[in-house]
């Protein structure tokens, strides 16, 4: 277990890991993703953005989230989110 892996215990902090375009042609990015949030299992949500092979395996992520979009697009939507939430604040 690494020092961050640690810290993340210790502070019970919650971890987003966010993919964008990572097909299975090359599939490299996936799997680390995967191993990654598996190994954070409890605290770790994966979001897979990708337009054709959004799909996360949830026997092994908990909670995983697909979302069958383009990453440019997706990233618009999500800014468009965050910025009706900071308006909400004022």
């Amino acid at each position: 277990m690494s020092g961050n892996d640690l810290h993340l215990q210790r502070e019970k902090t919650k971890l987003a890991i966010i993919e964008f375009g990572a097909g299975t042609a090359v599939p490299t990015v996936r799997i680390f993703s995967e191993d990654l949030a598996a190994r954070h299992y409890e605290y770790a949500t994966l979001i897979r953005v990708n337009p054709r092979e959004a799909f996360v395996d949830s026997d092994m992520v908990l909670n995983p989230i697909s979302i069958e979009d383009g990453a440019l697009s997706s990233l618009k939507k999500i800014r468009a989110h965050l910025d009706e939430l900071e308006a909400q604040k004022k």
